[in-house]
């Protein structure tokens, strides 16, 4: 199953973590706006994990930006953990 994970807070580390442990899930995408936070966690998970990970960069604000990632990657399931706003 192919999951969008959108948010690489605190929270979303947590759950990233989680759903790497959970065979259900061979794809696994983790998208944010900061890029470098993403690539670093699927760097440290990539040994981890029989998913399939990878990273993108996503504006939860902008209804744009998420649809275009979704119609890009995909995914069967999204767990949106980002901020409700942002400054």
């Amino acid at each position: 199953m192919r999951l969008l994970i959108i948010g690489c807070g605190g929270v979303g580390r947590v759950a990233i973590y989680k759903c790497c442990e959970n065979p259900l899930f061979t794809e696994i995408c983790i998208a944010s706006r900061t890029i470098k936070k993403c690539k670093d966690l699927a760097e440290s998970l990539k040994d981890k994990t029989k998913a399939v990970l990878t990273t993108a960069c996503v504006d939860a604000d902008s209804l744009d930006s998420l649809t275009g990632l979704m119609k890009e990657y995909k995914p069967h399931t999204v767990l949106n953990v980002a901020l409700p706003y942002q400054d």
